[in-house]
C-alpha cells in the first residue's frame, strides 16, 4: 500500500495506520510527504507496528518517504537513498527478488531534475523486475490533468514523458473514469477527521476489500464526503445553539439538546423588555407611533435638563 498522507504527525494518525494494517493485513506500507524527521519521525514510526523501516527524512515540513514492512513477510535490503527516492531490493514469500523505488518528487521544477538523473542511473544497470511507485508531482500527458482548467501541460511534463520512454518504463494505468472534470473538486482527507469519534466506524463501513482497489477508494471517498457534510452541519447547529444561549443569558438551562428555539425566544423577550413601545402624553392619550414617541422622549429630557424644566410626566 502506498499513500501520500500529507503529514504523519496528526493526532490519531498512528492509531489509524494500525487499524488499517490489522483490518486489511497490510505487510508493506509506503508513506509519502511525511513532513517530519529526526526523533519526532522515529516516535511515530515506533507506534505503527512494523519492524522493518527505511526512510528519507523530510526537509523541514517538505517531502519525506517511509517504507515500512513486516520482516516475517518480506526480506528487504536498502540499495540507495536520495532526497526524492528510496530504492530497495525486495524478496517475498515466493522467493522472487525484485527492485522497488519509492518516489516523492519535489514540487519545485528546478529540484526535480536530480530525481530524473537518479532514475536514469538505476535504469541503466537494472537487471531485475523493477517497480517505481509514488508521487512524481508532475504528469506526462493531458489525460492525467483531471480537474485542471489550464489548457497547457504543467512545467516538466515533457521531461517526465521523455524519462518514461528513455528508461523503457510501462505505465500500469488505472481503473476509473477518464477525462477532465472541471467542476469536480479533488478529494482531500482532513487531519481533523482523525480525532472525530465516528471516523473509524465510517472508514470500516465504506471500505469494501472485495472490490478492486480503485473502486474501494472511490466508495470510501464518496462515503467520507457525505459524512463530512453531516459532521459540518451538526457543528453549525451546535454553534447556533451556543450563540443563542449566550444571547439569552439564561443561567439555569444547561445546553446540550436542541434548545435553539427557547434561547431565541428568551433573547426576543429580554430585548422587548428593554424597548419602549407605548407612552401616555400630558393629556392622557396613549401614543404608539415611533416618531411621536421619539418627540415625546426628546421633549421630556430637554425640559428635565433646563433651568425652567421642573415638571415630570
Amino acid at each position: 500500500m502506498s499513500w501520500n498522507c500529507m503529514g504523519t504527525n496528526a493526532r490519531g494518525f498512528s492509531r489509524l495506520i494500525k487499524d488499517i494494517k490489522g483490518l486489511y493485513s497490510i505487510s508493506f506500507l509506503i508513506l509519502l510527504e511525511t513532513q517530519i524527521s529526526g526523533e519526532k519521525a522515529e516516535k511515530v514510526i515506533c507506534k505503527l507496528g512494523f519492524d522493518g523501516v527505511a526512510k528519507v527524512d523530510a526537509r523541514g515540513r517538505s517531502g519525506g518517504i517511509w517504507c515500512l514492512w513486516d520482516s516475517n513477510s518480506w526480506d528487504v535490503h536498502v540499495l540507495e537513498i536520495t532526497n526524492q527516492a528510496l530504492t530497495l531490493e525486495v524478496k517475498g514469500d515466493d522467493g522472487t527478488t525484485w527492485i522497488l523505488s519509492a518516489v516523492y518528487g519535489s514540487p519545485h521544477y528546478s529540484l526535480r531534475g536530480s530525481l530524473w538523473t537518479t532514475i536514469r542511473d538505476l535504469a541503466a544497470d537494472m537487471n531485475k523486475p523493477w517497480c517505481i511507485i509514488g508521487d512524481f508531482n508532475v504528469v506526462a500527458s493531458e489525460a492525467e490533468c483531471m480537474g485542471s482548467s489550464s489548457l497547457l501541460l504543467p512545467r516538466g511534463a515533457t521531461e517526465f514523458a521523455a524519462l518514461i520512454c528513455d528508461c523503457d518504463l510501462i505505465d500500469l494505468g488505472y481503473i476509473g473514469s477518464s477525462g477532465p472534470n472541471l467542476r469536480r473538486r479533488p478529494f482531500r482527507m482532513l487531519a481533523a477527521w482523525l480525532s472525530h469519534p465516528t471516523f473509524e466506524s465510517q472508514l470500516q463501513s465504506h471500505w469494501d476489500g472485495h472490490l478492486p482497489w480503485n473502486a474501494s477508494i472511490s466508495n470510501l471517498q464518496e462515503g467520507l464526503k457525505i459524512w463530512n457534510k453531516d459532521v459540518e452541519y451538526e457543528g453549525v447547529l451546535h454553534e447556533e445553539e451556543l450563540l443563542w444561549f449566550q444571547k439569552s443569558r439564561s443561567k439555569w438551562l444547561i445546553y446540550g439538546d436542541r434548545n435553539t428555539r427557547f434561547f431565541h425566544a428568551s433573547t426576543v423577550i429580554r430585548r422587548r423588555r428593554q424597548n419602549i413601545s407605548i407612552l401616555q402624553d400630558e393629556e392622557g392619550n396613549w401614543i404608539h407611533e415611533r416618531e411621536e414617541l421619539e418627540i415625546m422622549a426628546t421633549t421630556f429630557f430637554k425640559k428635565l435638563y433646563t433651568e425652567d424644566g421642573a415638571s415630570t410626566p
